[in-house]
């Protein structure tokens, strides 16, 4: 996360599975992929192949939660966790819960043929933002602690409900406002289990502003247009323009991710289609 875009995406294109892989280049200041199949380039923020075979083709975004192992676990305690490699435990700052880099943070939501960014500055303290789009009602939860970024659908059966949030042990509880159900917010899942419908999430990505100016200036920002960001003082994450340069294949351990018993992935193509000019080159999003 080191471009601090975090995104599901399903690899299956016209019914093949496709393997991605890191080109370790900056395309409108967000991460490219490739996949191994084809050499064709991705952009990671959009999901959309900007060169190669899949030109134009627009990956599917599968809806998720970005959260804390912890918070992860309390809900699904028996999950396989994908171990990494010893070269990529170093830690990195996901800005996303520094307070210091909030105006800098945005979160895309989805929600059918329509999207909105929404400013982490402009969420509540609660951290629960409720909220329609695309004539679906949402709630929006930022949540600091513990670490919860989700967005449900606030549509239960044939109702539409308020909510309300409140913090337990490694979890945020969605209360039903004059209601009596709750629900986890990590998982969505009713407490106690099966006592009602499960919330619906829907599709987000965590962005950092520069890439959300370079790859959906036409989305509608929450609140109305952002003001001018703040100068910072050198040393900080910022990136020089220089010409996209080619991308080296990633070794056997960046294929394999790392995960005991998952076979490698057929080596990348010598020749991946080559992203368009105009991107940062760049150690890569890791």
């Amino acid at each position: 996360m080191k471009c601090q875009t975090a995104v599901v995406y399903e690899r299956t294109v016209d019914d093949r599975t496709l393997t991605l892989g890191n080109l370790r280049v900056l395309v409108d200041r967000a991460m490219a992929m490739y996949d191994t199949e084809t050499g064709s380039s991705w952009n990671q923020a959009t999901g959309i192949a900007i060169a190669g075979h899949f030109t134009g083709t627009q990956l599917n975004a599968i809806p998720a939660a970005t959260t804390s192992l912890g918070a992860w676990l309390s809900s699904y305690p028996n999950s396989g966790v994908l171990a990494p490699t010893a070269k990529f435990t170093r830690s990195q700052r996901i800005r996303i819960w520094d307070p210091s880099e909030a105006d800098r943070m945005l979160l895309l939501v989805r929600a059918g043929d329509a999207a909105r960014a929404y400013p982490l500055t402009r969420f509540p303290e609660s951290g629960l933002l409720l909220d329609v789009l695309g004539g679906e009602p949402i709630a929006i939860l930022f949540g600091r602690q513990p670490k919860v970024l989700a967005v449900y659908s606030r549509r239960v059966g044939d109702d539409v409900i308020e909510l309300d949030a409140r913090p337990v042990t490694e979890d945020i509880e969605l209360l039903e406002r004059g209601g009596r159900r709750r629900w986890s917010a990590v998982s969505g899942r009713s407490r106690p289990l099966r006592s009602a419908r499960p919330l619906r999430v829907l599709s987000s990505v965590p962005i950092e502003r520069i890439g959300f100016e370079h790859n959906f200036a036409e989305v509608e920002v929450y609140g109305g247009p952002l003001p001018p960001l703040a100068e910072r003082r050198s040393g900080t994450n910022a990136t020089v323009p220089s010409p996209v340069m080619p991308a080296a294949p990633l070794d056997e351990d960046e294929q394999r991710g790392g995960a005991p018993g998952i076979p490698s992935p057929s080596a990348p193509p010598s020749t991946p289609a080559p992203p368009p000019s105009g991107g940062d080159a760049t150690g890569g999003c890791r």
